[in-house]
């Protein structure tokens, strides 16, 4: 078999979340809006068809993520990383990324045990909503597992904090010259050659250019792999992937800020408010229409419109 490396590959084994961060970088609130609703969850049989169809594709990935969602929501992650045993071998790291709010099983800690110190948690905590940070640190202290714990609280979180990709829903670089000039100062396109996730059968560059998937239904399909194709080799999903690393931008980018040096940074973690969550489910599709609907309903309430009426016109 030909050798193929990756850098990293992320694996959303899970949309299921217990927060709900209104800048997500996955778009997990708003999943439910924009073409189709993507929150179906897939059973450990799915994913080891994946896992054997990816390992087909790919020789050697330096680092596997397991994340979501909040990965530790779904019921099987025990299974998936024992299913990831058969390809230790393929893999330089597996990384499980945590929202720092649940303590891991007794099964959980057994499987990730047995990578030894192949396998790390990176628990995120985002202050008070993480509340169970000690209780993780402690316990895989005392499993001797390895771990980090990223600072995402307002003093120095990690990286700055987060970086507020856009809706998606407009476009915001209206030539190929500023599309390619975010592209080349994007971490994911560069430094970090891409994070690659998986999600459904399809693997994606990068969560933008995922979302824009679902926001509209007819990509380039040059641009994502649907790993279950029975047409394509695994020599020409292989070419697939080698000419996504190749591209000069993808087309999502006109519609995203990007992850640069010079992005603007934004409290990471921030949670929807139930008003805002009702937002979301009259059809929002991104906190810039969250803020619209919500703007549209206060001029509502203040010229006597009923909540119903104020929503309809937020809709149009």
């Amino acid at each position: 078999m030909e050798e193929f490396t990756m850098e990293r590959v992320t694996f959303n084994i899970t949309c299921s979340c217990n927060l709900k961060c209104r800048l997500c970088g996955a778009y997990i609130p708003y999943l439910q809006n924009g073409g189709q609703d993507m929150r179906q969850e897939y059973p450990l049989e799915h994913w080891n068809n994946i896992l054997d169809r990816y390992f087909k594709i790919v020789t050697h990935v330096n680092v596997l993520a397991i994340s979501g969602g909040e990965p530790l929501l779904y019921p099987a992650l025990p299974g998936f990383i024992h299913s990831l045993l058969r390809y230790r071998n393929a893999i330089g790291r597996v990384q499980i990324v945590t929202n720092g709010t649940i303590v891991p099983s007794r099964a959980v800690l057994d499987a990730a045990k047995e990578f030894g110190a192949q396998l790390y948690f990176n628990v995120d905590n985002y202050g008070e909503v993480s509340r169970a940070v000690n209780e993780i640190e402690a316990l895989l202290t005392q499993h001797d597992i390895p771990f980090t714990i990223r600072n995402y609280t307002r003093d120095d979180p990690h990286c700055g904090g987060w970086v507020d990709f856009g809706g998606l829903t407009k476009r915001v670089h209206q030539t190929k010259e500023e599309t390619e000039r975010v592209f080349s100062k994007c971490a994911n396109a560069q430094s970090i050659h891409f994070c690659f996730l998986i999600a459904g059968r399809e693997m994606w560059p990068c969560d933008p250019a995922r979302r824009r998937r679902y926001l509209d239904p007819s990509p380039d399909c040059s641009e994502y792999l649907d790993l279950l194709d029975p047409s394509l080799s695994a020599e020409a999903q292989r070419e697939k992937i080698a000419a996504i690393y190749a591209m000069k931008s993808l087309s999502a980018c006109s519609y995203c800020n990007g992850l640069c040096e010079d992005s603007l940074r934004i409290v990471p973690g921030e949670q929807l408010t139930q008003e805002e969550l009702s937002c979301i489910r009259d059809g929002a599709r991104s906190y810039e229409e969250v803020l619209f609907m919500l703007n549209v309903k206060g001029h509502g309430r203040q010229k006597g419109i009923s909540h119903d009426e104020g929503s309809h016109q937020a809709e149009n």
